[in-house]
């Protein structure tokens, strides 16, 4: 938990959980429903803190 309380600290210092950076559904979050995206394929590798986390605990 100290690595991603300083990622948030870092990058969110002062926020709650409901920042619409963090909380893409929250009450704070810009509407994007009519928002015509392109159609996209994302990759995801490598470190990731949090999975790395709950692997940790298992």
């Amino acid at each position: 938990m100290d690595k991603t309380d300083w990622y948030w600290k870092m990058f969110l210092d002062g926020s709650n959980r409901d920042h619409e950076a963090v909380n893409v559904n929250g009450p704070k979050a810009l509407d994007i429903l009519n928002v015509d995206y392109p159609k996209s394929l994302l990759f995801f590798g490598g470190f990731d803190s949090l999975v790395n986390l709950e692997r940790k605990w298992n």
